[in-house]
């Protein structure tokens, strides 16, 4: 029986809800705007199958090495223009859908909060692409991908690495049909936060219509927020190292709880490929360095690697070791930030204008550290 004694220990993947056999396990929202696990111990039957596919209960094998590591490019400069880093991601995902099989990722809804969702069509690719900054809401997810998997339906699902830990877990067994990518992640920021500070630069009479959290129009190592309303209008306009919301997330005021000691980094998930941004490929692999975005590519399994051969792509092999200097997201969790404890109780009472408030007293050191942490992963 799942019962949580500490939110540290619920990632929120959904997995347990999905395996349960008598439904008595919902997902319930917290103050903080995290979604966790809780069980109805009257309808509860003691099979433990939610204990075995939780990757918190479960933690995944020791952290190991990829069997390869590549920095690659799309050739198609502007979809590589449009995708977080160099486009490799809507390669793999065209190629499943013109198989005729279906892509899970994370799309915002028209509330603009992220929601997993999947898609049929290459047309509508673009809105599983780009980053977007707070923690999905999986709803019926996992459900739907293994019963698209048994119904013989290819797949190609992409998450953080505990949603694909999650999902390995309640499958319980290889499909040769399934390809699961996780991002590099840096922990989830609140979705509840996020939504405050959509309120709060959005005019009564407009609504947003477009969210881009990683224009490259100011370049992909320096990249921009935008954010546009009905008629075109502009809402925000800056770089991620001066946004009030980007601030608080790499402050760490508002990351979720068990981000801090993930269970899945390091290729622990049971993923077949790995994907983020090739920071500091200049002083890795020189001559892959682009403007537009450079992806890091891990490959975990044959089967991610046989995938990745038939698609069309610039690449170039690169060290492990070399990569994980400036992506240290790769094994290590988010650190856990004493603004954080001083963030919550402030926001509950002031909502947004709590990151402001924190910030000023320790403006130089955090703003440096900022410009540091921004300056480390890409250069």
């Amino acid at each position: 029986m799942i019962v949580l004694s500490e939110k540290k220990d619920c990632c929120g993947c959904t997995a347990c809800v999905a395996a349960c056999p008598v439904k008595c396990i919902s997902m319930h929202t917290d103050e903080e705007g995290f979604s966790y696990a809780s069980t109805n111990k009257d309808l509860c039957i003691d099979c433990h199958l939610c204990e075995r596919v939780c990757p918190e209960f479960c933690r995944g094998k020791q952290r190991h090495i990829p069997i390869e590591t590549f920095a690659a490019k799309n050739r198609n400069s502007t979809t590589q223009l449009s995708s977080s880093s160099g486009g490799i991601f809507p390669l793999l995902a065209q190629r499943t859908l013109q198989r005729g099989g279906k892509v899970y990722g994370a799309s915002y809804d028209p509330q603009w909060q992220v929601r997993h969702i999947a898609i049929t069509s290459v047309e509508e690719l673009p809105r599983l692409m780009g980053s977007k900054y707070m923690q999905s809401h999986m709803g019926n997810c996992m459900a739907e991908v293994k019963s698209d998997l048994e119904a013989g339906r290819e797949v190609l699902f992409s998450g953080t690495p505990c949603q694909v830990a999650g999902l390995k877990r309640l499958l319980r067994k290889r499909y040769d049909n399934l390809l699961t990518i996780e991002i590099v992640c840096h922990g989830v920021p609140s979705p509840k936060v996020w939504q405050e500070y959509i309120k709060s630069i959005t005019p009564r009479q407009l609504r947003v219509q477009q969210v881009n959290m990683r224009d490259k129009s100011t370049g992909w190592q320096r990249y921009s927020i935008t954010i546009k309303g009905e008629e075109g209008k502009t809402l925000v306009s800056e770089r991620a190292s001066h946004n009030i919301y980007m601030q608080g997330f790499l402050a760490g005021m508002f990351t979720r709880p068990s981000c801090f000691d993930c269970p899945a980094k390091g290729g622990r998930s049971g993923c077949d490929i790995t994907l983020g941004d090739f920071w500091g490929v200049r002083h890795v692999v020189a001559d892959m360095f682009d403007k537009r975005g450079v992806s890091l590519v891990m490959v975990h399994t044959e089967h991610g690697a046989e995938a990745l051969r038939h698609i069309d792509m610039e690449r170039k092999d690169a060290p492990y070791k070399g990569a994980l200097r400036y992506n240290p997201s790769i094994e290590h969790s988010s650190q856990e930030s004493e603004l954080r404890h001083k963030f919550w109780p402030r926001f509950h009472e002031v909502g947004i204008s709590a990151i402001v408030e924190l910030l000023p007293a320790r403006e130089n050191v955090l703003l440096r550290l900022i410009k540091r942490l921004f300056h480390l992963i890409t250069r």
